[in-house]
């Protein structure tokens, strides 16, 4: 843990969220039927901006040098 600096856990908090809220859009895909498609929608686009977000922060790090 000691060798882990802030950019690592940056981009490890990154990946946790997209993949917490990749569970909750898989659980309103699964609930589709119950719900209306704008929620499905909204959830997507979240999910992708979280993974966006984690790509970005990855890259940035790359380029100042620290990955």
């Amino acid at each position: 843990m000691g060798n882990i600096d802030f950019g690592g856990e940056k981009l490890k908090l990154m990946g946790s969220i997209a993949v917490i809220a990749a569970v909750h859009a898989l659980r309103v895909f699964f609930e589709v039927r119950d719900g209306p498609d704008r929620v499905v929608l909204l959830q997507g686009i979240l999910m992708l901006a979280f993974v966006v977000t984690g790509l970005l922060f990855a890259l940035t790090d790359r380029i100042a040098g620290h990955g």
